[in-house]
């Protein structure tokens, strides 16, 4: 793809996956479809929401696509990928629950122009401790929400793994690209609210905390789904599978304030047997 000194808007799509969404989700959607030549909806949900399927097929240029129930972040994203491919060089890639600003699309965009070896180009995510200072950073991965994504990168690197469902999609897929020799570039002057899982709160050593927490059954992903990642590319990307255990101490540490402990533990002893086993796809009890 030859990289021109302005990125059009006609040459970007955006796909966003649906999961059981709320009425509110039509205005997130709003948020950013003007700014892009076509919206790819791709529905993941077990309970249709009629009404707001209705208005968002209502705008002008939303495309609504029925997965058929939940396949997995990783099988939407793909659909939303295929729909664009051939007719737009760059996909922006969105979660229900996020909106954005009116200039987002273009601002970000522009990070292709001096990155040309970026597959992807990344907002910061509004959490702290995050950045460097520095306009652009190179980083190791990111999440898949608010993201622009090559097109003809994601022709070379493949699609998203399917095997993982949900969890670690975002991070494998980084990973792959950089392997194939791609750079994850982030513009930290551009920012999106990162909605993390529910908050849960506590005391230690007479001191508030709290922290975003999952089901069970989302800790079973991230188990299984990130020793399975560390494990593919350990060879090339060791310093992942350290990122991974920290953040699984982490959880680990949270156990003391998470309700269903019991099930949150068995749920771990289930990844990891299913891990070694290699039994991906969606979780089967």
């Amino acid at each position: 793809m030859e990289l021109t000194n302005t990125i059009s808007p006609a040459t970007i799509a955006a796909t966003v996956v649906l999961y059981n969404p709320a009425d509110d989700v039509f205005e997130n959607v709003s948020s950013y479809a003007g700014q892009v030549a076509k919206v790819f909806v791709v529905d993941n949900s077990t309970r249709y929401n009629e009404t707001l399927i209705q208005r968002l097929r209502a705008l002008p240029n939303v495309v609504y696509l029925n997965n058929g129930g939940n396949l997995g972040i990783a099988r939407a994203l793909n659909a939303g990928a295929a729909a664009a491919q051939g007719s737009y060089n760059y996909l922006l890639t969105m979660d229900q629950d996020t909106a954005l600003t009116f200039d987002f699309v273009s601002r970000l965009a522009t990070g292709f122009q001096t990155h040309t070896s970026a597959a992807i180009i990344a907002p910061l995510y509004t959490q702290p401790n995050n950045t460097s200072g520095k306009a652009f950073e190179t980083v190791a991965f990111t999440m898949t929400s608010g993201n622009i994504l090559r097109l003809d990168a994601y022709k070379k690197a493949g699609p998203f793994m399917d095997e993982l469902f949900i969890d670690h999609v975002d991070h494998e897929y980084c990973l792959r690209l950089r392997s194939h020799g791609y750079s994850i570039v982030q513009d930290n002057s551009v920012f999106i609210a990162h909605r993390p899982g529910n908050v849960i709160g506590g005391r230690v050593l007479s001191r508030d905390i709290s922290f975003s927490s999952h089901s069970p059954l989302r800790f079973y992903y991230f188990v299984r789904n990130g020793f399975y990642v560390s494990r593919l590319y350990q060879a090339q990307f060791p310093d992942y599978g350290k990122f991974f255990r920290k953040q699984l101490m982490k959880e680990f540490a949270k156990l003391i304030f998470e309700s269903r402990k019991g099930l949150r533990i068995k749920y771990f002893f289930k990844a990891w047997r299913d891990y070694r086993s290699n039994n991906l796809g969606p979780c089967q009890d």
